[in-house]
């Protein structure tokens, strides 16, 4: 009867009987994330119920129900996988906090004839695993590589083609926007949706991105990386911040491995502990607002979307602002100014479905003068032969 639930779904009934807060730990995910799995569940007809404040599986057909045991040992794996990646970030703030920060030499570069280049990505999912309607494998870590790297050649060939016509940059601004690995299941014993734990995730999201900030301060006058954390891979540990996950800890590492190597053009900026990032764009002339989405609605033109950023607009004082989490490109204005949403390399899964919507484009790249946020906008795709 559980074929008919989605993996997430699926895990989350196989826990029972069990109360929100234990599967929240089980899983490592927040506890309105569990209410809103037994919610479908229970939408999907199965006979599921509330019995003080236990959740409980209430039909005669038990078997698909797991054994205490395995989940106690599936609870204690995740409590160690989570402490595993508390530890690590702490080691890794420890470095950090021990290090200059990465600063170009100089400052940025600005030229008032040049441009400024912006690169947004978001949603890579690095580490989900996804079959089509026919059991096809249709993405995997190899295919999520080879997608990363085809963005980032074909970012490369757009900025060298509008350099050939006669457009001269001094910056790059790469923003990462979060949900950079899944991190859905943290430990190898679970073999549904991922193909690699969450360690493995982030040493291979680090590797991508790091290729990417090498090769633009190699082509680029002056670079600044700014990152924002999605709402993916939370790490769910004693004395851990509600803002911990893992987008944290490979910015964490990007920013380290930027401050140890021989790049001296690159600016760093992170954001630990709000859902927001605000940077300078051509010197200060314009503002930017990156965050990633999730708190936000898919279309802005709605009242309840308008009146959130108009507020945001109002208290950041941004001239364009960046965005993700819904899978999908779209450019919208609010009190004239410019929202850019990209899309994701992952292909689309139950949630996009809900919304009707594709995994495409996989990157924004824009231009940026000294009197104009927004001077020509490209969307970028994943090359199609990158499956």
């Amino acid at each position: 009867m559980t074929d008919a639930l989605t993996t997430q779904q699926r895990n989350v009934y196989e826990e029972l009987p069990a109360t929100v807060a234990e599967m929240s730990e089980t899983f490592g995910v927040t506890g309105s994330t569990i209410r809103d799995h037994l919610s479908d569940i229970q939408h999907s007809g199965y006979p599921v119920s509330n019995i003080d404040g236990v959740y409980k599986y209430t039909g005669d057909n038990r078997s698909t129900r797991m054994p205490k045991a395995n989940r106690a040992s599936k609870a204690a794996q995740s409590k160690a996988a989570n402490a595993h990646l508390a530890s690590l970030n702490d080691r890794l703030a420890e470095l950090l906090n021990n290090s200059a920060p990465a600063v170009a030499d100089g400052g940025l570069e600005y030229n008032v004839s040049n441009e400024d280049v912006v690169i947004h990505r978001s949603d890579d999912h690095i580490g989900n695993i996804v079959y089509d309607e026919f059991g096809e494998l249709i993405f995997d870590n190899e295919i999520a590589a080879d997608r990363i790297r085809s963005v980032t050649d074909s970012v490369m060939n757009l900025i060298d083609r509008e350099g050939g016509a006669d457009r001269d940059y001094d910056t790059a601004h790469l923003l990462l926007g979060g949900d950079t690995v899944t991190g859905e299941q943290i430990y190898n014993h679970q073999p549904h949706h991922i193909d690699l734990t969450l360690d493995e995730q982030i040493d291979l999201a680090v590797d991508l991105y790091f290729e990417q900030i090498e090769r633009l301060s190699a082509r680029f006058p002056s670079v600044q990386v700014v990152c924002q954390a999605g709402n993916h891979g939370e790490i769910r540990a004693d004395g851990m911040s509600e803002m911990a996950n893992a987008d944290r800890i490979v910015y964490g590492f990007l920013d380290r491995l930027v401050r140890m190597s021989d790049m001296e053009n690159v600016s760093f900026i992170r954001n630990q502990s709000t859902v927001f990032t605000n940077f300078e764009l051509r010197g200060g002339k314009h503002r930017g607002h990156l965050r990633h989405g999730q708190n936000s609605l898919s279309h802005i033109g709605t009242s309840s979307g308008q009146n959130k950023w108009r507020g945001w607009q109002i208290k950041h004082g941004y001239d364009i602002a960046y965005r993700g989490h819904y899978h999908e490109f779209k450019l919208e204005h609010v009190m004239n100014r410019p929202v850019l949403m990209s899309g994701a390399i992952c292909p689309p899964e139950d949630y996009e479905d809900t919304l009707s919507v594709w995994s495409e484009p996989a990157a924004t790249v824009h231009g940026v003068s000294d009197t104009r946020p927004l001077c020509w906008l490209y969307p970028v795709r994943f090359n199609p032969t990158s499956a």
